[in-house]
């Protein structure tokens, strides 16, 4: 081979080297205006799992988070539905959960195996918080529903506590998300632990009561959540809606407690 050609092809190999594990320019933009294209992702593109978006995100993490078209096509070409964000915890499940991402949230989880999508509910991020947690934070109904029916072999990701003691379900009481608790409260498994206390001692009575839910508060109380239970500080459902001057949900409290 004549050593012009052979030099040649040593420098296109090298090019084509370093565009497959170099992500393509401007493409925090292209993902977030949902513009990537197949030109952009060579199947050997190596860079689509590093940390190539801003603060240390992978190309499907931060797809994830914006909720972009572009995740599809991500995932399609390599890209991890599970490769998470060391520094957090966050999987990219997480990130489209707690961004309310429905679609994202169910390509994720459609791309992996059934068995790895059911384990991909159990993981937690830092702070111990499931992707039910951050769908019941952000108060997307539809999302637990899809969440619900990737792993209905098992009820005990749905009434996990985080590490400050917080289920799905205080989180939809003290959010005030009344469509994700009254779904949530459909499961056996949470209505049987309807009055855990987090690590304060609050039950999602009383944090429902503290954020003048009043739906949320019959919801809870009609599946037999207890009225005189208290926190560390003594408060229980109806002192805590009397100080927050929550009229209505003190009146659901107190007939509430003269049917007893």
């Amino acid at each position: 081979m004549p050593p012009l050609l052979l030099l040649s092809l040593l420098l296109l190999s090298a090019f084509l080297a370093a565009s497959a594990s170099s992500p393509p320019q401007d493409l925090q933009v292209k993902i977030q205006d949902a513009t990537l294209t197949e030109d952009d992702l060579v199947s050997s593109s190596t860079w689509i799992n590093s940390a190539c978006c801003p603060n240390g995100l992978n190309a499907v993490c931060w797809a994830a988070k914006l909720g972009s078209k572009s995740l599809p096509l991500l995932l399609s070409k390599g890209g991890s539905a599970t490769l998470w964000h060391e520094e957090t915890k966050t999987s990219p499940s997480h990130f489209a959960a707690r961004e309310g991402f429905y679609h994202s949230l169910k390509a994720l989880l459609d791309s992996l195996p059934p068995s790895d999508a059911a384990l991909e509910l159990e993981r937690e991020d830092e702070h111990g918080n499931n992707v039910l947690h951050l769908a019941s934070l952000s108060g997307q109904v539809a999302m637990v529903n899809l969440l619900r029916s990737y792993n209905k072999s098992s009820d005990k990701w749905m009434v996990n506590a985080n590490h400050n003691g917080n289920t799905p379900l205080m989180f939809a009481a003290f959010f005030s998300h009344e469509k994700v608790l009254e779904r949530l409260l459909e499961v056996d498994s949470v209505v049987e632990g309807i009055d855990v206390q987090a690590g304060n001692g609050r039950t999602a009575l009383m944090l429902a009561a503290s954020s003048g839910c009043a739906e949320c508060v019959r919801k809870l109380l009609v599946k037999g959540a207890m009225l005189d239970l208290e926190c560390e500080d003594g408060a229980n459902a109806v002192s805590i809606a009397t100080e927050k001057g929550e009229a209505e949900v003190l009146q659901i409290l107190v007939d509430a407690r003269t049917e007893l």
